[in-house]
Parts: structure tokens; sequence; C-alpha cells
């Protein structure tokens, strides 16, 4: 019996074809699988801190954002930026605000291990007042609205943490200040007997 050669040579590059596709299907598939958790993540994590790291700013007297920011960005960083003992507005009560955070929506490819987003920050409808602590003189409040350049980082665990945010341009921020009334000194009357009275008293 004579084989066939050529067909024998056909059958088995069918075979490696369709082995081929599956694998070059599956290896695309975890691709964008992968690229697409980078991708949420990363844009989370982002978005998170800049929230968060505004809400500090503006009102850092016991904000529980404080906690959990230390959870997404990196321990340099927090060191760097001075998060933890935030004073930059101890003298204002900002009761509300309105936050737009525009973060882009960049792809991040499974390996890469960093990447920085370009993200703005705008602060609208500032309600603010004088805090207990003021005692009058020159105060501004101080609003973190402007464009960022923030840097994020992969670690081991494949979790993203801020690693860096800089300013490129800042925004002024609309808001009206109260009327710094000082408190006025509390004055005691004297009060004048007749001879008659201081006798009797």
């Amino acid at each position: 019996m004579k084989i066939n050669w050529l067909s024998v040579l056909k059958f088995f590059l069918y075979i490696f074809g369709k082995i081929a596709v599956v694998a070059v299907s599956i290896y695309f598939l975890v691709f964008c699988m992968l690229s697409a958790m980078n991708t949420v993540n990363a844009n989370v994590v982002v978005k998170d801190v800049m929230t968060k790291q505004t809400s500090i700013i503006l009102s850092p007297d016991e904000n529980k954002e404080i906690e959990l920011i230390q959870k997404i960005c990196t321990p340099d960083y927090i060191a760097e930026s001075g998060i933890l003992t935030e004073k930059k507005n101890p003298f204002f009560t900002i009761s509300s605000y309105q936050l737009r955070t525009d973060v882009p929506y960049n792809i991040i490819l499974p390996w890469q291990e960093s990447a920085d987003f370009i993200v703005k920050n705008k602060i609208e409808d500032v309600s603010i007042g004088y805090s207990e602590a003021y005692v009058g003189g020159e105060a501004e409040p101080y609003f973190p609205a402007g464009e960022f350049v923030v840097t994020v980082v992969k670690d081991e665990k494949g979790s993203w943490f801020v690693s860096g945010v800089s300013l490129l341009t800042s925004y002024e921020t609309e808001y009206e200040l109260p009327v710094w009334e000082e408190a006025e000194e509390e004055t005691v009357e004297e009060i004048e007997y007749t001879e008659e009275e201081e006798e009797a008293v």
C-alpha cells in the first residue's frame, strides 16, 4: 500500500491550522480580559484618589477619607504629599461643593507596569464659612482645581496604586466668603451707689 504523503501533510497542516486558530483566539481573549481589568482598575484608582484627596484638602479635620486614601496610594506618595497632615484650609468650613473629575479612558496593556493620566479636577458651587479656629486676618481658602498628571504603578499582585500627582494648570474657583465679624468684647457696667445705698449694702 502506497502512502500518499501529500495527503498526510495536508491533514497535519489542517489540524495544526485549527489548533493555531484556537490558540490565537484564547491568547486574544486573555489579552483583552487582562487589558480590560488593568484599564478599569487603574482608572478607578485615579478617580478615587483625586476625589478623596480633594475632600481631605477642603476639609482636613477628622476626614474619614484619610484612612481610605492610604489604601490606594504608595507610601512614598503619602509621605511626599503630606496628605496625612493636611492643613491648607484649617480656618474654613466647606459645607458643600460640586466636584467634576474627568479621567481619560486610557487603555492599559497587560505588560504595562505604570501609566500617566491627565486628569481635570473642577470645583463649583462652593458653600464656605469660617471655622472656630479663625481669629481674623488674611486667609484664603485653597481649592485643588486644575489639570494634573497622575502616575499609577502596578505591584506584584497586579493592584494599581497612585505614586504621584503633579499640577499642570490651575483653575480659578468662584466662591464668596461671608463677612467676618469679630466678637465684641463684653463690657461690665459699673453701678454707682448713693451714700445711703452704700451704707445699706
